[in-house]
This record gives structure tokens, C-alpha cells and sequence, in this order.
């Protein structure tokens, strides 16, 4: 990450999508009641997947992109359902939204 940061040539697409896996999994360690839902490991790995997916949809730009990597990535396990490609592309949709909002805000300011 630090690499990336510092503007080193290294690539920052694997960077993004261990950080995106890291967000998404760190979000189920929230203390909100309501969240005990989703400590069942097939949902996990779906935040786990999501996560991964908005890494590459904000490195890329694409948000279809994203989202079939991380359904190529999640493929031979069987909790892979279509209604995760749904939560996963809105998921990357709005990810690649935030950051384009906060690069137009930095190159404005």
C-alpha cells in the first residue's frame, strides 16, 4: 500500500483488491446488533468477494469488470448465487462512484 502511495511502478490492482477484501471483511467486525446475520461463512466470503470485486472496479473503472473477477475468482464454491453478482456489482458500482467523487475533489482542490 505504502508503495502505491508513494507513486512507485509496481501496479496498484492487486494492492486494491487486498484492500477491498480487507474492508469487506472488516465491516462484518462492526459492533452493530443487527450484523450477527452475516457471521455465517457462506455470507463472509460474499463480503469477502465484494470487497475484492470493488478493489479491481475502482483500480480498472470497471464495474463489470469487478464484478466478473470476482465471480471468476468465487467460482468453484457454491455459495456463489445470482443474487451476489447483484449485490456485488452495485457494491463495485458505488465504490467506483466514492472514488471517482473524491479524485474529482482532489484535482479540484
Amino acid at each position: 500500500m505504502l508503495a502505491c502511495v508513494g507513486g512507485l511502478c509496481i501496479g496498484n490492482i492487486g494492492v486494491l483488491a487486498h484492500i477491498g477484501a480487507m474492508i469487506g471483511i472488516g465491516v462484518l467486525h462492526l459492533p452493530i446488533r443487527d450484523f450477527q446475520y452475516f457471521h455465517i461463512d457462506a455470507r463472509k466470503r460474499e463480503f469477502v468477494a465484494a470487497g475484492m470485486s470493488c478493489g479491481m472496479a475502482v483500480a480498472f473503472g470497471a464495474v463489470i469488470g469487478g464484478t466478473l473477477f470476482g465471480f471468476e475468482v468465487t467460482q468453484p464454491n457454491t455459495y456463489w448465487q445470482f443474487t451476489s453478482m447483484w449485490r456485488t456489482f452495485l457494491t463495485s458500482t458505488l465504490a467506483v462512484v466514492v472514488y471517482s467523487f473524491f479524485v474529482d475533489l482532489w484535482y479540484l482542490g
